[in-house]
Parts: structure tokens; C-alpha cells; sequence
């Protein structure tokens, strides 16, 4: 069993400016972003509401300026904070503004962190998680449009579909994306990979809910445990993922689905955290990630990837910051002695990369062959056949 593991750092040399953590953080800031939302949110809620004739039915109008402003609050006391970090604190808030019967510890807690962050949850907040995932997913759709694109992506693409193929052989393999974007998906497009989604229809476009065993007992498998950009629930009254096959259109699906489905019967409250899992969307970040694996199909991813890793002979991990301890936990469970992992890294931020490793996951870090010279030199000096050799 051959196993692939793509973090955020495998997409980062495809597109400029740069696909990465920091990048989302910046634009789940900027207010013109919050506005554009903002704005074709509340468009879309008074249309409903007239077609409906029930001006009230899904809560308040929102405005941009309060979100705007508890995110640079947040920012402010927390200067090391990312999206997924500043996605937790606004999946409580909202939290505190979508539940009417809130006990009087969690009431203490609403107050403590209002006036912390100087903010007042009211049910408005109910929708704000989930225009916050619409931001992530929509800045990666631009990014993905084509003057975006490196000079060399095409390339980039093809060795990607190169090493991949190479890789796995005639072996069974899988891979596991931590990214929502699609160029893994790009790449493999041709080789036989298995997502898992079956129909008996024969349109392309919606392949419906995910069959596990198709998923399970293939030869060769994409699963994306964090869910994906081409994955939606909005709109799907059976509480499943769907897979729609272009990730626009998938974005349009939800935006045109979006009061068609009570939230409350796909937000389930996340067990201990107090929080509604706002994770049923296209992008599964925050505290509640974990959380996402009581759904299908990230039950299904989880089983998978618990079963392939505790198979695993030959291990290529790529781009991946070993800050998710669920991932982690799985990690520990690997049997292989053939292990390379692939980054970018310079300088003392080598050792603290290294560091890192044997803190969370030391049978990786003992194990591993490193090459931290970025993964686009890692494709286009086809370095994974002189692996044994770096």
C-alpha cells in the first residue's frame, strides 16, 4: 500500500500571489471581500423572502462593518492568528447568537468573550460561519482562474499527474488532500482514481452521495478529509455531501440553495466545544474539523485513511505542517520504513520544521528522508526517482 499526504503547502507553487494559510487570512480580513458577501447575501435573503412572502422568515439583514470589525479585533489581541484560529472564536459567537436557550455558564461565557472582542452575538450571526467558508472557497475560485496561474502551471500540473502515476504503480495507493482546491484533482482526471460518488444518472455534474464500499475497496482512491470545494450540502435535505464536478458551479449550487435548507438540521452542536459544526460546506476549517468525521463522506474518508495508513509501506508526504492532531493521530499508527517528506523551508525554520515532527509524530520524524527545497523542484527535477539518493 502506497499512501500520498498533500497539505496546504502543495498548492503553493501553482498560483500567484501564493495559495497558503496566510494568504485566506488575509482575505477573511478585508472588508471589500466581507461587503461583496455581505451584499449578495442580503440581495438573495429579499428575494426569498418575496418570493416566499415572509419578510422575517430567516433572521436579520446583515451588516459587513460588525464582522469587519470583530475579525480586526481579533487580529489585534491575536496577532498570530490565522482563518482557522479566527473561524473557532466566530463559529462560538455565533453559536451563542443561534441558540435561544443557552444555560448560564455558556451565558457568562457569550459575555465574556462579547466583551472581549467588543461584539454582541445576536441570531443575525447564525449565517456569518458560513459566508466566512463562502470567502475561503471563493478566493481560492479566483485564484484559480487563469491570470492567476504560475507561467509554468501547466507543467506543474502534468508532473504532478507524472509523479503521482509513477508513484503508485501498479500498487494499490491513496491520496489524502488536506486542500480544497482542484489541482489534484487536475491531475489525476486521467488515472483512475476513485472519489467514491456514484449516480444512475448520466449526467457528469452531480454524482450524488458517496457509496463507502466503492470508496473503501478501490485500487486507487482521492479522499479529501477536510472537505473540498466541489462537496456540498446546502440545499441536500438528506444531510449528505454531494459531488458536483465543477467547483464553480458547486458554489453557485449553494448560493442558490441557501434558505432552502433549515441550518439547524446540518449544523449539529460539536460535542464538548458547545459550538455548532458550521463544517457542512465546501471548506472544513476551525475547531470542529474533527467533528466533520460524524458525516459522510469524512466518516468514510476517516475510516479509509485509518485503514490504508496502518497498511502503509511507502509514504510521500507533501506540503503538510503536522498541526492537525487528528491527522497526526493516524500518522503514529504507520508501519512504513519508506518515508519522505517534502517541504519548503530555509534556515532555522529547517530545524524548528524538523522539531516539529518529532514532537507530534516522532515515527515519522525518525524515519523520514527530508527534502525541503520546495515541491515544485521536487517535480521538475523528477527527484522522486533519485529519492533513495537526497
Amino acid at each position: 500500500m502506497k499512501t500520498l499526504l498533500f497539505g496546504a503547502g502543495a498548492s503553493v507553487p501553482f498560483f500567484c500571489p501564493q495559495l497558503s494559510t496566510n494568504y485566506l487570512t488575509e482575505q477573511i480580513s478585508k472588508s471589500c471581500n466581507w461587503e461583496k458577501i455581505v451584499t449578495r447575501y442580503n440581495a438573495k435573503k429579499k428575494a426569498d423572502d418575496k418570493q416566499n412572502d415572509s419578510p422575517d422568515s430567516n433572521g436579520l439583514l446583515l451588516d459587513s462593518a460588525e464582522i469587519v470589525a470583530l475579525i480586526g479585533n481579533i487580529g489585534k489581541q491575536n496577532p498570530n492568528y490565522n482563518f482557522e484560529n479566527i473561524a473557532e472564536i466566530i463559529d462560538e459567537l455565533s453559536y451563542y447568537g443561534f441558540n435561544d436557550k443557552l444555560t448560564d455558564d455558556e451565558k457568562q461565557n457569550c459575555g465574556n468573550l462579547s466583551s472581549k472582542y467588543n461584539v454582541k452575538p445576536v441570531f443575525a450571526w447564525k449565517i456569518y460561519p458560513l459566508l466566512f467558508r463562502l470567502i475561503i472557497a471563493e478566493s481560492i475560485l479566483e485564484l484559480q482562474e487563469e491570470k492567476h496561474q504560475v507561467d509554468s502551471y501547466d507543467e506543474l500540473i502534468e508532473l504532478q499527474k507524472n509523479f503521482i502515476d509513477s508513484f503508485i504503480g501498479k500498487d494499490k495507493g491513496t491520496i489524502f488532500s488536506t486542500n480544497y482546491d482542484d489541482l489534484l484533482l487536475n491531475s489525476v482526471k486521467d488515472l483512475n482514481f476513485e472519489l467514491g460518488f456514484g449516480t444512475d444518472s448520466t449526467d457528469d455534474f452531480k454524482r450524488d452521495f458517496l457509496k463507502p464500499c466503492t470508496l473503501l475497496n478501490a485500487q486507487r482512491a482521492i479522499c479529501f478529509p477536510h472537505s473540498h470545494l466541489r462537496l456540498v450540502f446546502i440545499g441536500k435535505e438528506d444531510g449528505m455531501a454531494h459531488y458536483i464536478s465543477d467547483s464553480k458551479q458547486a458554489n453557485d449550487y449553494i448560493w442558490a440553495n441557501l434558505f432552502s435548507t433549515d441550518l439547524k438540521q446540518i449544523l449539529p452542536v460539536t460535542l464538548g466545544t458547545k459550538r455548532f459544526n458550521f463544517n457542512t460546506s465546501s471548506v472544513g476549517t476551525g475547531a470542529t474539523k474533527t467533528d466533520m468525521f460524524n458525516f459522510s463522506p469524512y466518516f468514510d474518508y476517516n475510516e479509509k485513511m485509518e485503514s490504508d495508513i496502518k497498511q502503509c509501506s511507502d509514504l510521500i508526504i507533501i506540503g503538510y505542517s503536522f498541526n492537525d492532531e487528528h491527522i497526526n493521530k493516524i500518522l503514529k499508527t504507520c508501519p512504513a520504513k519508506k518515508i519522505t517528506v517534502v517541504d519548503y523551508k530555509q534556515g532555522e525554520d529547517i530545524g524548528k520544521f524538523k522539531d516539529n515532527i518529532a514532537t507530534k509524530c516522532d515515527n515519522i520524524s525518525s524515519l523520514a528522508t527530508f527534502y525541503l527545497e520546495g515541491y515544485d523542484k521536487y517535480l521538475k527535477e523528477n527527484i522522486y526517482s533519485k529519492r533513495t539518493t537526497f
